[in-house]
Protein backbone atom coordinates (compact mmCIF):
# COMPACT_ATOMS: atom_id res chain seq x y z
CA UNK A 1 0.00 0.00 0.00
CA UNK A 2 2.59 2.35 0.65
CA UNK A 3 4.47 1.55 -2.43
CA UNK A 4 1.80 2.29 -4.52
CA UNK A 5 0.66 5.50 -2.37
CA UNK A 6 4.12 6.67 -3.20
CA UNK A 7 4.27 5.92 -6.86
CA UNK A 8 1.05 7.78 -7.08
CA UNK A 9 2.53 10.93 -5.14
CA UNK A 10 5.80 10.18 -7.90
CA UNK A 11 3.60 10.81 -10.74
CA UNK A 12 1.39 13.52 -9.25
CA UNK A 13 4.37 15.26 -8.95
CA UNK A 14 5.16 14.58 -12.33
CA UNK A 15 1.84 15.48 -13.72
CA UNK A 16 2.07 19.00 -11.77
CA UNK A 17 5.82 19.78 -13.49
CA UNK A 18 4.10 18.99 -17.02
CA UNK A 19 0.79 21.09 -16.46
CA UNK A 20 3.38 23.92 -15.52
CA UNK A 21 5.51 23.55 -18.52
CA UNK A 22 2.33 23.27 -20.77
CA UNK A 23 1.51 26.87 -19.05
CA UNK A 24 4.49 28.09 -19.84
CA UNK A 25 4.29 26.52 -23.18
CA UNK A 26 1.05 28.18 -23.42
CA UNK A 27 2.37 31.89 -22.97
CA UNK A 28 5.49 30.95 -25.62
CA UNK A 29 2.87 30.09 -28.64
CA UNK A 30 0.67 33.44 -27.75
CA UNK A 31 4.03 35.08 -27.60
CA UNK A 32 5.52 34.26 -30.71
CA UNK A 33 1.83 34.71 -32.29
CA UNK A 34 1.45 37.84 -31.32
CA UNK A 35 5.22 38.57 -32.62
CA UNK A 36 4.15 37.09 -35.69
CA UNK A 37 0.93 38.89 -36.44
CA UNK A 38 2.67 42.50 -35.66
CA UNK A 39 5.11 42.09 -38.19
CA UNK A 40 4.80 44.28 -41.51
CA UNK A 41 4.16 41.34 -44.01
CA UNK A 42 6.72 43.51 -46.66
CA UNK A 43 9.32 42.15 -44.46
CA UNK A 44 9.35 38.72 -45.48
CA UNK A 45 13.09 37.44 -43.64
CA UNK A 46 11.68 38.84 -40.29
CA UNK A 47 8.03 37.56 -41.33
CA UNK A 48 9.75 33.78 -41.90
CA UNK A 49 12.00 33.86 -38.65
CA UNK A 50 8.64 34.73 -36.55
CA UNK A 51 6.53 31.58 -38.20
CA UNK A 52 9.41 29.56 -37.55
CA UNK A 53 9.83 30.29 -33.73
CA UNK A 54 6.26 30.13 -33.22
CA UNK A 55 6.20 26.71 -35.54
CA UNK A 56 8.86 25.98 -32.96
CA UNK A 57 6.69 27.13 -29.64
CA UNK A 58 3.94 24.91 -31.17
CA UNK A 59 6.11 21.68 -31.64
CA UNK A 60 7.09 22.24 -27.86
CA UNK A 61 3.57 22.64 -26.65
CA UNK A 62 2.20 19.17 -28.44
CA UNK A 63 5.17 17.49 -27.30
CA UNK A 64 4.21 18.22 -23.61
CA UNK A 65 0.43 17.53 -24.12
CA UNK A 66 2.11 14.16 -25.23
CA UNK A 67 3.91 13.76 -22.28
CA UNK A 68 0.72 14.67 -20.31
CA UNK A 69 -1.53 11.87 -21.86
CA UNK A 70 1.45 8.69 -21.88
CA UNK A 71 1.78 9.92 -18.01
CA UNK A 72 -2.16 9.30 -17.15
CA UNK A 73 -2.02 6.62 -19.17
CA UNK A 74 0.61 4.78 -17.40
CA UNK A 75 -0.81 6.17 -14.15
CA UNK A 76 -2.57 3.17 -11.92
CA UNK A 77 -5.98 3.51 -10.95
CA UNK A 78 -6.87 3.92 -7.55
CA UNK A 79 -7.35 0.69 -4.85
CA UNK A 80 -10.69 0.05 -3.63
CA UNK A 81 -11.86 -1.05 -0.78
CA UNK A 82 -11.60 -4.57 -1.29
CA UNK A 83 -8.81 -4.35 -3.35
CA UNK A 84 -6.67 -2.65 -0.25
CA UNK A 85 -7.84 -5.17 2.40
CA UNK A 86 -6.83 -8.02 -0.52
CA UNK A 87 -3.62 -6.59 -0.46
CA UNK A 88 -3.57 -6.43 3.83
CA UNK A 89 -4.74 -10.02 3.62
CA UNK A 90 -2.26 -11.12 0.77
CA UNK A 91 0.74 -9.20 3.59
CA UNK A 92 0.13 -11.30 6.52
CA UNK A 93 -1.05 -9.44 9.67
CA UNK A 94 1.43 -8.28 12.70
CA UNK A 95 0.25 -11.10 15.12
CA UNK A 96 0.09 -14.20 12.19
CA UNK A 97 3.33 -13.26 11.62
CA UNK A 98 4.26 -13.74 15.61
CA UNK A 99 2.76 -16.79 15.03
CA UNK A 100 4.59 -18.08 12.26
CA UNK A 101 7.94 -16.73 13.93
CA UNK A 102 7.01 -19.22 17.13
CA UNK A 103 6.52 -22.06 15.21
CA UNK A 104 10.22 -21.51 14.55
CA UNK A 105 11.31 -21.41 18.35
CA UNK A 106 10.17 -25.29 18.39
CA UNK A 107 13.22 -26.13 16.46
CA UNK A 108 15.61 -26.55 19.22
CA UNK A 109 13.14 -28.88 21.21
CA UNK A 110 13.11 -30.83 17.42
CA UNK A 111 16.21 -30.85 17.39
CA UNK A 112 17.28 -32.26 20.49
CA UNK A 113 14.57 -34.90 20.04
CA UNK A 114 16.72 -35.48 17.12
CA UNK A 115 19.73 -35.94 18.54
CA UNK A 116 17.68 -38.58 21.12
CA UNK A 117 16.57 -40.74 18.43
CA UNK A 118 19.74 -40.40 16.53
CA UNK A 119 21.64 -42.01 20.09
CA UNK A 120 19.16 -44.29 20.60
CA UNK A 121 19.74 -45.58 17.10
CA UNK A 122 23.90 -45.75 17.25
CA UNK A 123 23.20 -47.49 20.67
Amino acid sequence: MKAVDAWMQKTSAAQRQLELALQKAEFDVAHARRQYDSVDPANRLVAGELEHRWNVALEAKQNIENDIVALLADRPTLLGAEEQEALRRLGGTPRRRLQRRSEFCEWPSMKALFAKKMTEFVL
